[in-house]
């Protein structure tokens, strides 16, 4: 299984659904399509293992600036691609223990516990989170790294 942060996991249902769209949606300025198939690569045929906190936060983001009907037909992927994943649930005063939780907020703290609990990898842009993953053992990717070697 892997976990994937929330900026990642918008990128790759909004993709999954419309490659065209990913350049289109307000909260994915910073990718391209053509970053598409290097996550879906980096993925490939795990499981996604998801948190209800992750879940929440894309179905917020992925209808952001988006009029209907895409809005509709954005929801719907992400609920079908929902049903086809692994969802642990860890509890928000258990994540909000966590000693980095002023650092890196509930959402992060809770996917920290999940692939710590599910032996899951992860991959994630946020730099903290990748340092504070590789830290716990946990086999963190930077798809940044992936997306430019250099950095």
């Amino acid at each position: 299984m892997i976990a994937v942060d929330t900026n990642l996991l918008l990128l790759y249902i909004v993709g999954l659904i419309s490659p065209e769209f990913i350049e289109r949606h307000k909260r994915l300025d910073e990718y391209r399509k053509e970053n598409l198939p290097l996550l879906v690569d980096h993925i490939g045929t795990r499981r996604v293992l998801l948190t209800p906190n992750t879940a929440s936060e894309v179905s917020n983001l992925i209808i952001f600036g988006v009029a209907e009907p895409l809005r509709s037909e954005l929801r719907a992927g992400l609920a079908y691609f929902i049903t086809l994943q692994s969802e642990i649930y860890v509890p928000s005063q258990q994540a909000s223990n966590d000693k980095f939780f002023v650092e890196l907020g509930l959402t992060d703290c809770a996917l920290l516990e999940a692939c710590a609990s599910k032996n899951a990898a992860l991959i994630t842009v946020d730099v903290k989170l990748y340092i504070e993953a590789s830290r716990r053992g946990i086999e963190a990717i930077n798809f940044n790294h992936l997306r430019d070697p250099m950095l």
